[in-house]
């Protein structure tokens, strides 16, 4: 500042300029006020001072015109310099030397995952990082794991056939993946029958032969079963973990023995009733199907994984068939979750009755019990199991069953451990008398029924009673400190009709209590969020 202050002080112009002073008036003051005729002496005066103020306004012109000129070439410097300073900025900013590591880490929460129901949005998130810069784009092509899910681009498509162009997409991602384990999707469209004659694609049986030829890369495989896969596939899965298998027809049964030597096969899912004899049963750990298994099916399933955590299974009830292990229940002593889903009437409670579980922590039953039959035997029979394995239940899910007056009281008395309960779709009860077993009451010693409970989910059954539920949600949210009850963490209603059956007062607590951090969400009969 101080070398401009000295150039502009030693500039001609700008000196003479600073030397001008404000001259004094050759006449006094009143005569301004009065407008009185002036005097010859007076008037010579006064264009005497007009002419050295004219001369000194336009030297002071010049002066500020060389100002402004100046100003405009300190300006044109400045950006130049600003411009000059950002790009060296930018050469040593923090994102150009931070490691590569780093924006692999990133990267990696954009990764689309393999199990995407729509491929297109998963390879979008992918490829993200690439049409950003030079420098992203080669990060991320360096980066093996950013491209080791592959899909087949045709989820929902019309078309009956996979376009040419994704064999070239797969192989590129195939190489861009280098040696990396592989999670495979194959699942083409859910509107996939059996008149989509896929066995003929050209284009897709290019992509199953470059795949198949890589088998022994698959870590995660969603596959369509085809006799050609299953030949090769045979003592070819070193690496496999989870394995799903769908198929185009309304029923497949896998034979042969594609996947019986998987080392580290852990987790089978079977869907669209697809079938299959011969896996590493004593190995696997989680099992799913939609198959309808009668309840000795299911049972027999059972005992083949004696390692099963979680399993999850669709099942009908033949009497005669199961009365062997009602007298000597199936016990699994590893077996953690447990979901059923009924296809005829009283099958769970059958199942129940079959099975010995002593780590059991989750269930899951659904239930296809009709309305106008009330029946509680799915209630009697999860108490029953529950007390013949002595075990601890954490999570309790039920949908489509009837309970009675009681129910709900007797289920919980037996899960004092109880931290998610889910009464959701299809369930007939009685709303209030479910808000009032559920209240905990204020104090630090005082018992009530699932203490521990911390995430409830509940159907809008008539009649609902709201200030029941308001009430029922203030005694778990608002708990004594350091007392019997684990405060709630989340409340679900759902099947509401109208939110006109809540006044202001009950949503003015329920925004109270989501406002202090309790997770609220009504939802309406469709599903909408209110």
């Amino acid at each position: 500042m101080s070398s401009i202050s000295t150039t502009l002080a030693q500039c001609p112009c700008i000196a003479s300029a600073e030397r001008i002073s404000l001259p004094e008036s050759p006449v006094y003051e009143p005569a301004f006020q009065r407008n009185a005729a002036l005097a010859y002496s007076e008037r010579h005066q006064i264009h005497s001072s007009l002419s050295q103020v004219h001369n000194d306004l336009a030297m002071l012109d010049d002066a500020l015109a060389h100002i402004a000129s100046i100003q405009k070439r300190l300006l044109e410097k400045r950006s130049a310099l600003q411009v000059l300073s950002n790009r060296l900025k930018a050469l040593v900013s923090p994102i150009h030397i931070t490691p590569p590591e780093i924006f692999a880490e990133i990267f990696s929460y954009l990764k689309g995952n393999y199990r995407d129901q729509v491929p297109a949005h998963a390879r979008a998130e992918t490829l993200f990082p690439t049409h950003v810069c030079q420098r992203w784009r080669e990060i991320a092509l360096s980066i093996p794991s950013l491209w080791n899910n592959i899909y087949i681009n045709g989820s929902g498509s019309v078309l009956k056939s996979v376009r040419n162009s994704e064999v070239e997409c797969i192989s590129t991602w195939l190489a861009r993946a280098k040696g990396c384990p592989l999670s495979i999707n194959l699942r083409r469209s859910d509107s996939w029958t059996e008149d989509q004659n896929y066995v003929v694609d050209k284009a897709w049986l290019a992509i199953l032969d470059i795949l198949l030829r890589c088998s022994h890369r698959w870590r995660h495989a969603i596959l369509l079963s085809t006799p050609t896969m299953e030949d090769s596939l045979r003592n070819n899965l070193p690496l496999l973990e989870t394995l799903e298998i769908d198929c185009p027809a309304s029923y497949l049964k896998v034979s042969g023995n594609a996947f019986e030597i998987a080392p580290r096969l852990s987790s089978v899912t079977l869907f669209q009733e697809t079938g299959i004899d011969i896996l590493p049963w004593a190995q696997i750990k989680t099992f799913a199907t939609d198959s309808n298994l009668t309840l000795v099916e299911s049972l027999a399933l059972l005992q083949k994984m004696p390692n099963i955590v979680s399993f999850s299974t669709q099942i009908f009830y033949q009497e005669p068939e199961a009365s062997g292990f009602v007298n000597a229940p199936l016990k699994m002593s590893k077996l953690e979750n447990l979901s059923i889903t009924e296809i005829e009437p009283l099958s769970a409670d059958g199942y129940l009755a079959c099975l010995t579980l002593p780590s059991l922590i989750s269930i899951k039953i659904i239930g296809n019990c009709p309305h106008n039959e009330a029946s509680e035997e799915w209630a009697f029979a999860t108490i029953s199991i529950i007390q013949r394995s002595s075990c601890s239940i954490k999570s309790l899910e039920v949908r489509s069953a009837i309970w009675g007056q009681s129910t709900l009281a007797d289920v919980l008395r037996v899960t004092p451990q109880l931290e998610t309960l889910d009464i959701g779709w299809g369930n007939v009860y009685d709303f209030g008398m479910a808000a009032q077993v559920l209240v905990a009451p204020f104090g630090t010693g005082t018992p009530c029924l699932a203490p521990k409970l911390q995430h409830l989910k509940l159907s809008c059954w008539p009649p609902f009673e709201p200030q029941a539920f308001v009430d029922m949600i203030e005694s778990r949210w608002r708990v004594a400190p350091g007392g019997y009850v684990t405060r709630l963490r989340s409340i679900k209603l759902i099947d509401i009709p109208s939110v006109d059956i809540f006044d202001s007062s009950h949503l003015e607590h329920l925004r109270e209590f989501a406002a202090e951090g309790l997770e609220v969400k009504l939802y309406d009969i469709e599903g909408r969020l209110i």
